[in-house]
């Protein structure tokens, strides 16, 4: 019961984090106004990219994970506090918002709850063992257990050589590894349970979200719009959408490309065309497709489509050549990456696990 209730509150923490880290980049768009769910969002893979910066130097010169988490600690609190700081009348007012809402709209909030918590309890409790799914879990227990980042393969313990280019700028699963070596909560506990929830309570937001920019003045066609939603996960299961991964493998790097990474740029992309010349929405853009490289290597094949495919038709609509700017920056990081992977498997370079 200790160990669920620690994990409960690790999520707690997650979204608490994710919302200082965000109020960093929200709370200086004083035009646009604070927003706690996009702060919340846009934090999480704010957190993402100051954790490569972390974690690159460190894996390179093959130091300890426990140095890693060390100073991704230092820096955590440092931000953190920063943020509090900067941005605590938006925070408070923030807060204060959000509780008018819920006593306004008790009903409302009710049944988003309860739709929440069915998924919640049905996810929570799922058991999923495919090779993937164990990939995750064996890399942060790997990790966690030798105190070292990323040098044993997860799925036989050897050791590596060199580190597998295709998992390298994928610090997701470091991340864990070092938020489970902070807290103590044992790796398996860590994925299957905390980050599984955090993804869905991530995914369920951006789907408020989207409802919310599509029918802001109904809450009944909001609800409408998440209850589908919900439906359409549950029992629209293939392995050819994002509902099988948030389903039964949410805790994987691809299953958030899927249900928060996509859903955000749909997102973004409603309020470019409500407003094409909001610079904060290709900020986020920005912020959004490099933080998502460290969660798959699939990104850097992905999201590059997926932004052409949503915003080219924006950029014939308006003309506006923002947009088009804003979508080339946002993909080159994934291109960049991708071009490198190529040279990678062509020979040209190698990242060795021990000094030479």
């Amino acid at each position: 019961m200790i160990k669920l209730v620690s994990a409960l509150l690790m999520i707690a923490v997650n979204f608490i984090l994710f919302l200082l880290y965000g109020s960093l980049i929200t709370g200086r768009f004083k035009k646009t106004g604070f927003s706690a769910t996009i702060s919340i969002i846009a934090g999480f893979f704010v957190m993402l990219i100051i954790f490569d910066l972390c974690c690159f130097p460190v894996m390179l010169k093959w130091r300890p994970l426990s140095l890693l988490s060390g100073i991704w600690a230092a820096v955590t609190v440092a931000l953190c506090a920063l943020s509090i700081v900067l941005n605590r009348a938006a925070l408070k007012e923030s807060f204060r918002s959000i509780g008018a809402f819920v006593a306004k709209n008790r009903l409302f909030t009710a049944g988003v709850a309860l739709l929440l918590l069915v998924q919640l309890l049905i996810i929570g409790m799922s058991y999923d063992f495919t090779l993937d799914a164990s990939y995750y879990v064996a890399r942060v227990t790997t990790d966690v257990t030798t105190n070292t980042i990323n040098i044993y393969d997860p799925y036989t313990g050897e050791w590596t050589d060199h580190f597998e280019f295709r998992y390298f700028f994928s610090t997701y699963p470091t991340l864990c590894a070092v938020l489970s070596s902070i807290t103590g909560i044992h790796p398996l506990t860590f994925m299957k349970i905390v980050m599984s929830l955090t993804v869905v309570i991530l995914s369920n937001m951006l789907i408020f979200m989207i409802g919310r920019e599509l029918f802001p003045a109904s809450l009944k066609r909001q609800f409408a719009f998440m209850l589908f939603s919900g439906i359409m996960l549950f029992f629209f299961s293939s392995i050819y959408t994002p509902a099988q991964f948030l389903v039964t493998r949410s805790y994987e790097g691809k299953a958030i490309l899927g249900n928060v990474v996509l859903p955000f740029l749909l997102f973004l992309t409603i309020r470019i065309y409500k407003d094409v010349k909001a610079w904060d929405s290709y900020i986020y853009l920005f912020l959004t497709c490099l933080g998502a490289t460290a969660l798959s290597n699939s990104a850097n094949m992905l999201l590059p489509a997926a932004l052409f495919c949503m915003l080219l038709p924006a950029f014939i609509k308006f003309r506006e050549k923002r947009i088009l700017i804003s979508a080339c920056l946002s993909a080159a990081p994934c291109i960049i990456l991708l071009l490198l992977y190529v040279a990678y498997v062509k020979g040209m370079f190698v990242f060795y696990t021990y000094p030479r």
